[in-house]
């Protein structure tokens, strides 16, 4: 539930709302697209704090701050007068985003459920995954009969539900000192700081960075890409769906894949088969149900590479520090996640052609597959 509300509120209801937002109050379409990016940089960089937060206290303080934050947040960005607070109000939803979402949400996972982990961040990110479904038709019936402010005050409401439930339910002790297998790697001759800069660290972060630059920019701007294709904008918005509902697949196929097993050939799979993906959106032309078949399979891969960062650290450098070695590569995805779209965009621009852009990223994707053997 935690999962759900938080991407719901905090990411998806703000995406949701932002046209609407700039017809009501004038307010440019472009800088409040613009505004947007602020949440998901100060996650960020908070998030390497709050990760190593995670490691020395318990969950339960942790995330009933973030949720306090984000329903602060909220209700700021409710009353938001000019572009300058919203953007402020963006600053704290982000703080709130950064001990709310996913990262905080896979530390606590790693450390608190040794025994099921695969199992476990398969639903975190199942649970992420369908927040935008639930939350997007309920936002869009909000705006149209209540008018933004009183949307988010509301939406502030349904934010606060949490801090009772985490309160309640987060363990609130710190977490436990069990040993475990991989622990050595992290020994006095591999402490985190060592870690962060070894070659095979700045690797993986290299090639999950190029990874999720490449793959979201092409799926979030699937429907310009469709529509360039011939489609109207009813069937590209069907592909685009498609592509969601594949993560889900993606997501409880891994169920049946032992995630610690051969990571580093679960990330070149991921990487080659995402770019054999996206070149099919190109190659295959406007026949709709093959491009239907592709979108899904698509979104199944990209639904593949979340839960592939989710446990690049635990299944390399094991479970203890986990906090601060994941906070620490997930900055740098968090930024990437953010400008995906603009630099998808404006290699399109450059380009001209949405489908060029596609298959450029299609490339850079089979060329860094093989080097996934690296990390």
């Amino acid at each position: 539930m935690g999962q759900v509300v938080g991407w719901g509120v905090l990411y998806y209801s703000p995406l949701v709302a932002i046209s609407a937002i700039s017809q009501q109050e004038g307010w440019n379409l472009r800088t409040l697209t613009a505004l947007l990016s602020i949440g998901l940089l100060v996650a960020a960089v908070a998030g390497i704090y709050v990760g190593r937060l995670l490691d020395r206290l318990s969950p339960r303080r942790v995330l009933v701050a973030g949720a306090s934050m984000g329903v602060v947040g909220m209700v700021m960005f409710a009353s938001a007068t000019s572009t300058a607070s919203l953007a402020i109000s963006l600053v704290v939803v982000g703080l709130g985003q950064s001990a709310v979402l996913y990262q905080a949400a896979f530390t606590v996972a790693t450390h608190r459920y040794r025994q099921s982990l695969d199992f476990s961040l398969t639903v975190i990110t199942i649970a992420g995954g369908l927040s935008s479904a639930v939350f997007a038709p309920i936002v869009v019936g909000m705006l149209t009969e209540l008018g933004w402010r009183a949307t988010f005050g509301l939406l502030a409401g349904v934010m606060a539900m949490l801090i009772p439930i985490y309160f309640h339910w987060l363990p609130r002790d710190a977490p436990g000192g069990q040993s475990d297998p991989l622990e050595s790697d992290l020994s006095e001759q591999h402490s985190v700081a060592v870690t962060m800069r070894t070659g095979r660290f700045l690797r993986l972060g290299v090639i999950l960075v190029v990874t999720t630059v490449a793959i979201f920019s092409v799926t979030f701007l699937a429907i310009p890409l469709f529509e360039e294709k011939g489609l109207n904008f009813e069937q590209a918005a069907w592909l685009f769906a498609a592509i969601g509902f594949g993560q889900v697949f993606g997501r409880l196929g891994l169920l049946f894949f032992r995630l610690d097993r051969a990571p580093r050939l679960l990330l070149a799979f991921v990487a080659l088969g995402s770019g054999a993906g996206i070149a099919g959106f190109v190659v295959v032309g406007d026949y709709l149900p093959v491009l239907m078949i592709v979108a899904l399979l698509v979104g199944g891969l990209r639904g593949a590479h979340t839960l592939v960062q989710a446990t690049a650290i635990s299944v390399r450098w094991g479970r203890q520090h986990f906090g601060t070695l994941n906070g620490v590569l997930s900055a740098p995805l968090s930024v990437a996640l953010a400008l995906a779209p603009a630099i998808g965009g404006q290699i399109a621009h450059v380009m001209s052609s949405y489908n060029s852009m596609a298959l450029v990223m299609a490339a850079v994707l089979i060329l860094v597959a093989p080097l996934a053997r690296y990390t």
